[in-house]
C-alpha cells in the first residue's frame, strides 16, 4: 500500500511540475515579445528552472515579473 501511495504521490508530482513549466513558459514567451525590455532570464532557462524547481522556482518567477514588488 505504501508503495502504491509514493507511486501516486511521485506521478502527481510530475505532472504538477510540467504543467507549471508549461505555465511559465507559455508566460515568459509573451512577455518576451511583448515589452520594452526584454527578459533578464530566457524563457527556456525559467522553464528548466520551474520543470525541477516546482512551485517555490514559479512563485520567483511571479515575484520577479507579475508582482507589485517588481516594481
Amino acid at each position: 500500500m505504501t508503495a502504491v501511495f509514493a507511486l501516486l504521490l511521485s506521478a502527481l508530482t510530475i505532472v504538477v511540475h510540467v504543467a507549471l513549466a508549461m505555465a511559465v513558459y507559455d508566460d515568459a514567451s509573451r512577455l518576451e515579445t511583448g515589452r520594452l525590455q526584454p527578459l533578464a532570464i530566457s524563457p527556456t532557462v525559467w522553464t528548466l528552472t520551474a520543470l525541477l524547481g516546482g512551485l517555490p522556482a514559479v512563485a520567483v518567477y511571479w515575484v520577479i515579473y507579475h508582482s507589485s514588488l517588481r516594481r
